[in-house]
């Protein structure tokens, strides 16, 4: 969708990562860092005159005794989330990996429906560092994702703990 990036930097949290360039970034809402969110809808293939979905970025930091044993924790947290909103929600892959900066990284794609009509995809990151998780989720309707996917995995390639001085 998007060539042209800008960095995210929150001091205290001591985070950074790139975004798309046009995309609006909302700061602490809905229980979250960070809340980035494209301008406009991507239209509809099917249906030129009508918008969909706005794709968008979620960043959430929680705290824990021991992250490397929260992976299915957190995986069943996001399922009982998803559920509350859409129908019919599943794990489509799930990849455990080692990440930039020694860190571990889980990558967990699901989706579902909302309204019963329309197909979400979400794609969510989660890092594990001293103690703290970070979870990236990128959303966006099944028919626009081969339009965002590139700009979602811009923001997994960036993330970055700052140093902690």
């Amino acid at each position: 969708m998007n060539s042209a990036y800008s960095k995210f930097k929150n001091e205290f949290y001591n985070i950074t990562f790139d975004y798309p360039q046009e995309w609006i970034v909302n700061e602490n809402q809905y229980n979250t860092v960070v809340t980035i969110q494209a301008k406009q809808a991507i239209l509809k293939e099917s249906d030129p005159n009508q918008f969909g979905f706005f794709p968008n970025i979620n960043l959430m930091i929680y705290s824990v005794q021991n992250s490397r044993n929260h992976i299915q924790k957190i995986m069943n947290k996001t399922i009982d989330d998803l559920s509350k909103y859409l129908s019919k929600p599943k794990i489509k892959s799930k990849k455990i990996v080692e990440a930039n900066n020694d860190m571990t990284m889980v990558e967990l794609i699901y989706s579902g429906l909302v309204n019963n009509d329309i197909t979400l995809i979400f794609k969510q990151y989660i890092y594990f560092k001293n103690n703290k998780v970070y979870s990236i989720t990128c959303t966006s309707e099944e028919s626009s994702y081969s339009y965002v996917v590139n700009d979602f995995n811009k923001v997994k390639e960036s993330f970055r703990i700052m140093n902690e001085e």
